[in-house]
């Protein structure tokens, strides 16, 4: 969920919070923002058709969060080392190495 307008003043104490208006794009309106998200999410969808999973794999990884950190996910505990190339959590806990399918992490909306 992204809002076009903050919820109150802008103070910078709450760099995780933004809005479009914050971030420089206040005048753009909702078609113009769901057309450029659509012709995006195509260039990605050709890429994935073209070259498989590696070109969005390759992208992915530098925004991933949480990489390295101990985590714990589907009563597993262990250090998040990324994702396989099929997007399954790689998850090291001592000297087992395991991976979670993404179908596993997937939770169903409420």
């Amino acid at each position: 969920e992204l809002s076009f307008w903050p919820a109150s003043e802008d103070t910078g104490l709450t760099p995780e919070i933004t809005a479009l208006h914050s971030e420089g794009c206040g005048d753009m309106e909702a078609p113009a923002l769901l057309e450029a998200w659509v012709r995006h999410t195509l260039v990605w969808i050709n890429r994935w058709t073209e070259a498989g999973t590696r070109a969005l794999h390759d992208a992915w990884k530098p925004l991933a969060h949480g990489l390295n950190d101990t985590i714990e996910q589907g009563g597993r505990t262990g250090t998040f080392l990324g994702v396989d190339e099929n997007f399954g959590m790689i998850l090291r806990s001592g000297e087992t190495t395991t991976i979670m399918p993404l179908t596993d992490l997937l939770t169903e909306a409420s």
